[in-house]
């Protein structure tokens, strides 16, 4: 069976814009996947700090992010960009395919961060999405169309654990669990 690598990716934010509100946490998970097989090849969880946060109260109440607890551990977002930049050049994934749930939206709050510290957007272009995955499948009426597209609808669906959704790493661990479950099942059909 064909190996596929992915770096699966997600945000915690403090708000839904990209151009407002700032990313808090970042997941980066380097899979390996093919139809019987998941593979975490390597993992970075991510906190960053700012120097001002526009704040939704509904993000924070989602993500349960305790502001001054987490910046004891954050990283500048300076930092933040070498990190990514290394952990990408060190797991060699200049050229590998992007994995998300909604992965735009978290791409657009990435897009912004490195813009922001005029550093070299690190992510291959070439993206995968669960969400379109999931809803070509309800097009198709292999699942139920009534269903919704949240990651934790689908996840339990799949009989997939979410308890520990709204970190980032723990996110890229459900998006990949669930990219595979779809894998297998779109090559049932």
């Amino acid at each position: 069976m064909n190996k596929m690598e992915r770096l699966v990716i997600d945000t915690e934010t403090t708000g839904l814009s990209p151009l407002t509100n700032q990313v808090l946490s970042i997941g980066l998970l380097h899979i390996e996947s093919n139809l019987n097989s998941l593979k975490i090849l390597n993992e970075k969880h991510i906190l960053v700090k700012h120097d001002e946060y526009n704040i939704s109260k509904r993000a924070m109440q989602v993500n349960k992010i305790n502001l001054k607890e987490h910046e004891k551990k954050a990283y500048t977002t300076k930092d933040t960009c070498k990190v990514i930049n290394s952990f990408i050049k060190k797991e060699n994934l200049s050229s590998t395919k992007v994995l998300g749930h909604n992965v735009n939206f978290d791409i657009n709050f990435l897009n912004n961060l490195f813009e922001n510290e005029q550093v070299e957007y690190p992510f291959f272009y070439e993206k995968e999405d669960t969400r379109y995955l999931w809803d070509d499948l309800k097009k198709r009426k292999i699942i139920n169309p009534l269903l919704n597209s949240k990651l934790s609808t689908i996840a339990n669906h799949f009989n997939i654990d979410c308890s520990k959704a709204h970190c980032a790493i723990d996110d890229c661990k459900i998006t990949a669990k669930v990219y595979q479950r779809i894998i297998q099942l779109k090559r049932l059909i």
